[in-house]
């Protein structure tokens, strides 16, 4: 990929290209692992590279807004190849992220990093939420938003209330019937799509479930890297069975086609 920009609907051939569309970034000493495990920055990505991750999306941690933005964006023109930036936002800190938003939207950033109320200590019932929710949909961005059960149940009204705005919900459930349901709900709002981080790797059956009810271009792969060993869903991909044609969507193709529709670029 060295030199050149993926363009929409372009995916290199099989095993040449692996995006992970979930991986934390953070800019400080926490990793998130709940054991010692990666030995410094370089060890962080040269493992990504082991697993046979070529390309992630970037979700950066930190506690100011837009000195983490201001990482995240320096991190990037530095990799370009390696990374696509996402915008760290706060409901809690609204205005100050929908200004964040607005300054790396023009630099061409199109992806709203992961929201996550549990771990921010915010609701996704608040004000903030929904100007953030507002402000991504007019500026074209997509947002990663990590669903409890509880919002589950109660986000079909910003689907639908945000219907020009594309969402991406991380993290199917570790239980059958929870599974079937948010299958059902994804399948249901042409603006919502799903990543294949978090739980459900070891459970036979599950990710071609969720490909047959979804449709194989509503999901994106991905680990939650740091946090989850990325190599376990690079091998679960490589026995995926669905024809070659939706793997490889799958592996880059429904990532490369959703930036660029978006007006970013991959690479």
């Amino acid at each position: 990929m060295p030199g050149k920009s993926l363009q929409q609907g372009e995916c290199p051939a099989p095993h040449t290209l692996l995006i992970d569309a979930h991986v934390h970034l953070p800019f400080g000493r926490e990793t998130y692992q709940w054991f010692p495990f990666t030995r410094s920055r370089a060890d962080y990505f040269t493992y990504l590279k082991r697993a046979g991750v070529g390309h992630f999306l970037a979700f950066p941690i930190g506690a100011d807004i837009a000195k983490t933005n201001q990482r995240m964006f320096n991190f990037w023109r530095k990799h370009p190849a390696l990374v696509t930036p996402s915008v760290h936002v706060n409901p809690r800190e609204a205005d100050v992220s929908i200004r964040e938003m607005k300054k790396y939207r023009d630099k061409g950033v199109v992806w709203v990093s992961e929201l996550a109320a549990y771990m921010g200590r915010y609701t996704y019932y608040e004000p903030g939420f929904g100007k953030i929710l507002a402000a991504a949909e007019d500026l074209g961005m997509i947002i990663n938003v990590h669903l409890l059960r509880k919002d589950e149940l109660q986000f079909p009204k910003y689907f639908e209330r945000h219907e020009k705005l594309t969402f991406i919900l991380p993290h199917l459930w570790d239980d059958r019937q929870l599974v079937i349901e948010k299958a059902k709900l994804v399948s249901l709002y042409p603006n919502v799509y799903v990543d294949l981080s978090g739980y459900g790797v070891d459970r036979l059956g599950l990710w071609e479930y969720t490909v047959k009810t979804m449709g194989a271009d509503k999901v994106l792969w991905g680990s939650d890297y740091p946090i989850n060993d990325p190599a376990i869903y690079a091998a679960r991909l490589e026995t995926l069975r669905i024809p070659p044609a939706d793997k490889q969507k799958i592996r880059c193709g429904n990532f490369v086609k959703l930036t660029t529709e978006h007006g970013g670029k991959v690479g």
